[in-house]
Order: C-alpha cells, then structure tokens, then sequence
C-alpha cells in the first residue's frame, strides 16, 4: 500500500535518515516502503532502490523509530527497526538538525502466507475482490496484510507474521461488490469466523471458498412531480451499507447486503432527504432475515424541500470557513452548509419542521456553539413543507483565545503537548489544541469566563521523553493551580508554561529527583524513603523534601527550604486526613 509524506514540509537544516533493506540471505530487497515515525507519530517516508537502499530526507532533528513494510506482493513481515515487531520495541534514533544518520539497516526474514479460491454458490470464480488478514493473536494484533482475487478467484496473502516454530491466528475478511462483506466460511461476524493458522515459511492452503449471496433490496423514489432520478440511494442492513442511484424511472437495486432488517434513504436537489418510506429520519425498518432474499417495493416518497437561509454578521471577517449543521427537532440528523465569504449560508433537502442550528466558527474568533436566544437558549426555527425561508439573520457570539508556547526546564520548545482550557462553568466546553514544533499553540474558541490552563504531555511509549503535567500561572500541583477570567473576544497571549522533563514517567521531575538523590530511570513516585507518610509524588507536589519527614507542626524534621506552617493550609484534604492517621 502506498505510504503518503506527512512531514513534507522541508525545514531548514532537515536531517535524513539511510540504510539498506535485504533478506536475512544479504540480498537487496526493492520496494519496501520505509517509514520513519517521530515521537508524535508523524511520519515521513521512502522506497527502497533496487539496491535496497532508501533515503528520508526532509526530517525536523527529533527522535525517529523506523518501520519496514512490504507491500502486497513481497513476502516479508513488517519489523521496526532493527529487527522488533512493535513500534515502541524499536531503537529511538536520535537526529540532529542537519544531521545524516546512515547504517539503519535492515534484514528482513521471510513470512508466512495463505492461499485459496473465492467461487460463488455456483461454483464460478470471483475475480477483484479484496481479502485481508487481520491478526488475533496478542503477537500479531497489529498486523494486516491484503490481496487481490485474480480472474481465476485465486489469491495468496503474504508476508504474514508468526514466531518461528509456531503459529499465529488470523482473522480472513472478504469484501467485494455484488456480495456482502464477510468471513471465512460463510460467516458475517468476526466472533464467528474460522480463524487461520500461519507459520513462517508455510502457505496454509484454504481450497475453494464460497461466499454469501446476501440479500437483495429494490424500491422506487417517488417525487412530488414524478420519479426522482439520479438520487443518491443508501441501503442499509446489519451494520453495512451499499450506495446507489436511482434510474430513469426512480428505481434502485442494490445486492450483497447482510441479511437484517433494512433502512434506505435518499437525497437529490430539489426533494427532501427522506428515510424509508417518507420521514425525515431514521424510524420504520423491513425485515429480510433470511439468506438469498429479494426484498421489492422499498419505495421512498420524497417531498419537495424546504429551504433554510442564513445569514452571520460578522463585520469585515471573511466567513467562508464558518460551516454549519441544522439538526431536526431530536437531533437525529444534521444537514450542514458553508457560509460564503458574506456569511451568507443556505441548508436545502429539508422536510418542513422544527430545526436547531449549531456553528463551527472558532477559527473566525467566534465560538462553536448553537445559535441561541437572547435569553440564552437553544433557538428553534420552523420550516413549512416546502418553504424556502426568508433570510434569518444570527447572530455569531465572539470567543476568546489563549495562544503561548511550552518549554521545558531547559528551555527547549515541547512539541506535541496537549495544552487545554478547562472552563468552570460546567455548561461550557473544555477548549484544546496540541503544541507545533516549536512549542507554540493557539487555543481558539473558549467560552467568556472563568477558565483553568493545563499543558499536559503523554508518551506513547515508555522508553520516550516524559513531562510533568504543568497549570496555569506554573505549577506542577493542581491544587496550586490559579484561574483565569477571559472576556469575549479577548485574546491571551505570550502565555509561556513550563513543563519539567520527566523520562521515566513517574510524575515528578527528573532534576528534582536527581536533586534529593531519587531515581530517575524508573517510577518510584510511590516510595516513601522518609517515612513521614508522603509518597516521593506528594513531596514532590507539596514543595518538600522527600528525605527528611515533615510534621504538622513546623519545619522540625525538614521543610524542603519551605515553610511547613504555610503548605498545610494547601494540602489536599486526603493527604491531610492520611498524615494524621500515620503520626
């Protein structure tokens, strides 16, 4: 499968990455995509020659594991370089800016394979269809491979994965046109399914597979004037859905659905979006419960459309990127629009009706929110059958925003935070964004009033670089945390939160474990070396010294530099309750 370049954005000083793609025999293997991921999961990518040599260019200085992936037709299993089957049991490359890390080879084994026949109930071929393996096995749950049928119905799935001298299980799923997806013998649920054995080295011959037929469903879209043709006609039944559209007489056939009880609706310009048989949502359903069914006269009457025109002020703002969604009166379903550059925005295929309107709008510097009344509440709008409406003017509320940059105590930029504000008014929306490159974000969107600010960072493997969770105005303790009120439409900038570097991922910061003689290649925030009662976290969120026990009292047995007398008021109410008990 092809590999897109998410990194392709070429930063000054970029660094590469280079090495060789063989088989365990030292032959060069061409054609294997390779792809290196940074900390964050972005990812950049190259081919191997046919010298199997590749090059990624074009790389930020960061962290990078690297991952060899064949494609369909080449029979290796993927590995994380050099030679690991997870992405976090793969080497961290460390790559400076400008930088070119050479020799990250790799030698991939063979892998395992399965081959079969599709044929229908006839016994004929199914050529085009698609199969993938899905592993089961807790050692190959990330692993996929695919294959086409050929016009025989014959196809091989390759480079599949298992420990040597073992097995793995695979889940087969099939999906083609005409036929309903399914599993290996005859089967429409996973949990059902026959599973396959692979072993490295080893083609599991499965023989001819024959698949379901499914069941077959038919109707005619009748319009106010007429057939409506060239709808959009979607079919449902059993959790899949087949797309159509309807002919020159209003008809639609669709096959290969699962058998279940059946849902269809449609859309076309001019009528309302209409689910079976005349309704504006979701509701009356016809059963098909058996295998080879052809269910007819599925007919949808489809009314001529209402019509909801809006229009936003928003002064000089350009507000084509404003999009709304204007849901029916219990939310069942929401058809959107995009405002033009006026503000002005028509949402069309509607049944008459009460309806409720909600914006996105927060990169304008407006709120995403419903459009409400001036007394607060969820405006209704009405629409006669048929109606195109007059123009409704709303208005778009102003948000606020927070923008700013994360270091570490070092100084050096935090990419890929988490930075969220956390609105106290609970009928609010918490507000988020994630840090660039350069540590920097832009929280848009937020609600007037009073808000809370949290960094917090998480790693998605052990062995990556670690922060402690960091609060507005700079403390690792929420309980310290201090509030911030914003106004409508203001605009918080040059905010600059510190998040402490934590690597082994215990909480608590690695120069303040290294400080007071802690250990800081492994998680030992629940230790209690003083043994006044404090875990080394609470010392560490209290401010006090982890080595020496603290007493209610004062600073008798050690404060950490800090006075006891004025920590305790700060102290959440459990630690307080627990240290009393152990006195």
């Amino acid at each position: 499968m092809l590999i897109p370049v998410l990194l392709a954005a070429i930063p000054a000083h970029a660094g590469t990455l280079e090495g060789v793609v063989q088989d365990t025999a030292g032959e060069p293997v061409a054609g294997i995509y390779v792809i290196a991921y940074d900390t964050r999961l972005n990812y950049a990518s190259a081919v191997s020659t046919t010298a199997g040599r590749f090059s990624i260019v074009g790389l930020p200085g960061g962290i990078y594991r690297l991952r060899a992936l064949a494609p369909a037709d080449v029979d290796h299993p993927q590995r994380f370089w050099p030679d690991s089957w997870g992405y976090c049991d793969g080497e961290p490359i460390p790559l400076a800016e400008a930088d070119t890390v050479d020799g990250l080879d790799f030698a991939l084994g063979p892998g395992a394979s399965v081959s079969g026949v599709l044929t229908d109930v006839d016994g004929g071929p199914i050529p085009g269809a698609v199969l993938t393996a899905r592993g089961v096995d807790p050692r190959v749950a990330n692993i996929a491979r695919e294959a086409l049928s050929g016009e025989d119905g014959a196809f091989t799935l390759l480079g599949l994965d298992a420990d040597a001298g073992a097995s793995a299980r695979y889940t087969l799923e099939i999906e083609i046109d005409g036929w309903p997806v399914q599993f290996l013998d005859r089967v429409y649920d996973d949990d059902d399914a026959t599973l396959v054995e692979a072993r490295v080295g080893e083609t599991e011959p499965l023989g001819e597979i024959e698949l379901l037929d499914g069941i077959s469903v038919a109707g005619t879209l009748h319009g106010y004037d007429g057939p409506v043709v060239g709808a959009d006609v979607h079919v449902y039944a059993s959790s899949q859905v087949i797309s159509t559209t309807s002919d020159a007489e209003g008809r639609y056939v669709v096959d290969g659905l699962p058998p279940g009880d059946v849902l269809s609706w449609a859309s076309e310009p001019g009528y309302g979006m209409t689910y079976y048989p005349d309704a504006d949502r979701p509701g009356e359903r016809v059963a098909a419960p058996d295998e080879g069914t052809f269910l007819e006269d599925v007919d949808l009457e489809l009314p001529q459309e209402a019509r909801f025109n809006g229009r936003f002020g928003g002064g000089d703002v350009d507000l084509s990127g404003v999009t709304v969604l204007l849901y029916n009166d219990n939310r069942t379903v929401g058809i959107g629009a995009q405002a033009d550059v006026d503000g002005l925005f028509t949402v069309d295929r509607l049944h008459g009706g009460d309806y409720t309107l909600f914006v996105y709008a927060e990169a304008e510097g407006f709120l995403n929110d419903w459009i409400r009344d001036t007394d607060g509440e969820v405006r209704t709008f009405s629409l006669d059958p048929a109606e195109d409406s007059a123009v409704f003017d709303v208005s778009l509320p102003q948000g606020a925003s927070v923008s700013g940059q994360l270091v570490d105590d070092a100084g050096a930029p935090v990419y890929g935070a988490t930075v969220t504000v956390l609105p106290q008014n609970p009928d609010h929306d918490a507000q988020s964004t994630v840090t660039d490159r350069d540590g920097r974000f832009d929280v848009p969107g937020i609600n007037a009033g009073v808000h809370f600010i949290e960094a917090r960072y998480t790693a998605y493997c052990d062995t990556d670089p670690g922060y402690v969770t960091a609060h507005w105005p700079g403390e690792v303790n929420p309980d310290l945390a201090a509030p911030v009120t914003l106004a409508a439409g203001q605009a918080l900038t040059d905010v600059v939160l510190e998040l402490p570097r934590d690597d082994d991922h215990d909480g608590m910061s690695d120069a303040w474990e290294e400080g007071w003689g802690l250990d800081t290649t492994r998680d030992d925030s629940a230790e209690d070396p003083d043994g006044d009662g404090y875990t080394n976290l609470e010392e560490y969120l209290l401010g006090t010294d982890p080595t020496l026990a603290v007493t209610d009292t004062g600073c008798e047995r050690g404060c950490g530099g800090r006075d006891a007398a004025l920590i305790l008021p700060l102290l959440p109410l459990a630690l307080v309750r627990r240290r009393r008990r152990r006195a």
